[in-house]
C-alpha cells in the first residue's frame, strides 16, 4: 500500500512531468513554426527569381517585337 507522502510525492511529480511536457510541445511548435518560415523564405526566394526571369523574357520579347516592326 502506499503511503500518503508517498502519494503525494507522485502527485507532486506527474505535475512537474505535466510541466516540463507542455514546454516541450511549446518548443516544438515553435521549432515547426521556425521551420515553416524557412521554407516560406525560399519559396519567397524562388518566386522572385522567377519574376525577374520573366521580367527580363518580357523586356527580350518587347525588343524583338519592336525590331520585327521596323524589319517590317
Amino acid at each position: 500500500m502506499i503511503t500518503n507522502e508517498a502519494y503525494w510525492v507522485i502527485i507532486e511529480r506527474r505535475n512537474e512531468l505535466a510541466i516540463e511536457l507542455a514546454q516541450v510541445k511549446k518548443t516544438l511548435e515553435a521549432t515547426k513554426a521556425m521551420e515553416q518560415v524557412a521554407v516560406q523564405e525560399k519559396q519567397v526566394e524562388f518566386l522572385t527569381l522567377m519574376i525577374e526571369e520573366l521580367r527580363q523574357l518580357n523586356y527580350r520579347i518587347a525588343k524583338a517585337e519592336e525590331a520585327a516592326k521596323k524589319e517590317g
